[in-house]
């Protein structure tokens, strides 16, 4: 898709010089030099490697958990499927054990280590983490977040679909918390 602007990468005299003076002294590079520069030569060829997930593992996971956030109990097609133990972890699976429904917001703070849930699946709030808040003046809305969040995840109702406990802890484990 990107064979013609590759080609045509340095076509100019100006873009060409710039290139010659980039490959001379990367450092002294002007960003005013590089503004002026054609707009098909600021795109990027990005070559990505991630680990490959489950194409059914959003649909399974919120499938168990009635498209339903396990922190509050939100709807509203606002719902993502996360997982427990992170994509990037050696151990982590594609399996529906694996994965927890969540809003964006609890999402985020799942993700952020703002909350997290036990083996017992018992919602914590990162007490550490809301002192650095306070700290950094970031600290509205703490009340309102956690009357928000339920005692305990919501479940699926099948066993096997339920967070697996050696996930939790591993995750926990991970992300630093002490239960």
């Amino acid at each position: 898709a990107n064979l013609e602007s590759l080609h045509g990468f340095g076509e100019s005299l100006h873009d060409l010089s710039v290139l010659e003076s980039i490959a001379s002294d990367p450092n002294a590079v002007n960003d005013a030099d590089l503004q002026i520069v054609g707009q098909d030569r600021r795109r990027v060829v990005r070559s990505v490697q991630q680990r490959l997930r489950s194409a059914s593992f959003k649909t399974r996971v919120l499938t168990a958990y009635n498209h339903s956030c396990a922190f509050c109990g939100l709807q509203l097609n606002l719902i993502q499927a996360a997982h427990i133990l992170p994509v990037s972890h050696d151990n982590s699976t594609d399996d529906t054990y694996n994965g927890i429904a969540s809003c964006f917001l609890h999402h985020a703070a799942y993700d952020r280590d703002l909350v997290t849930f036990d083996k017992s699946y018992v919602i914590k709030v990162n007490e550490e983490e809301t002192r650095r808040l306070a700290d950094a003046d970031r600290i509205g809305g703490l009340d309102k977040f956690r009357k928000g969040l339920r005692p305990l995840i919501l479940l699926p109702p099948a066993v096997a679909d339920r967070p697996h406990v050696e996930f939790v802890i591993s995750a926990n484990q991970i992300r630093g918390w002490r239960l």
